[in-house]
């Protein structure tokens, strides 16, 4: 009896990858910004990096993008008897907020919390972290040196020990970078997340 071992490599090269891209017609394409250069000394073709015909966005090394996508809300109907046992909790001046995990009724694309189910309170982190507040947890409580901020209008870089980690804060994302020191990214990890509200 004989075995054979045939893998089936899922790789694509540019031409193909570029077909592909040309038969789906996705609506935005993110991709590396290394597949966007031919290499030195090779002609600019199909064959050498990927040529998109839609709407791109490049991605570098350890960089995090905004995207444009949609995010459906929808209406959730419920009793005055099930407002009152919702678990809220003050977030600003006249503003609560609650996060429930429940089974909802559709009908009609209608959404219904429906009469005497149990609400239970889902925990969950909310807030802007303080970037003063960060840097004084991590001199005084960790005790890590040569902490800097670099600040510029859209986020703010907190670097630790140099450029061994940092804590990339922006408008809608939050980067943690340690270049693979474990220890220093728990660190950093749990200073970030007791600087959040637990609601």
């Amino acid at each position: 009896m004989k075995a054979f071992y045939l893998p089936v490599d899922p790789r694509l090269n540019f031409s193909t990858a570029n077909k592909l891209l040309k038969d789906l017609s996705p609506k935005t394409l993110v991709v590396p910004e290394v597949y966007m250069q031919s290499p030195t000394g090779k002609p600019q073709s199909e064959e050498s990096h990927i040529i998109p015909t839609m709407p791109f966005q490049t991605l570098s090394e350890n960089q995090v993008i905004t995207m444009d996508t949609p995010h459906p809300q929808h209406e959730v109907s419920f009793s005055s008897e099930v407002a009152e046992n919702l678990p809220l909790l003050p977030l600003t001046s006249g503003s609560q907020i609650c996060s429930v995990n429940q089974h909802l009724k559709i009908t009609n694309n209608k959404c219904t919390i429906l009469k005497g189910q149990d609400l239970k309170q889902v925990k969950s982190l909310w807030g802007k972290p303080l970037v003063d507040d960060i840097v004084h947890t991590l001199k005084e409580i960790h005790k890590l040196q040569d902490v800097s901020v670099n600040r510029t209008d859209n986020e703010c870089i907190i670097h630790v020990c140099g450029d061994a980690g940092s804590i990339t804060i922006g408008p809608s994302s939050t980067t943690v970078d340690c270049k693979g020191d474990d220890k220093l990214r728990n660190t950093l990890k749990t200073v970030l997340l007791s600087h959040l509200v637990d609601v």
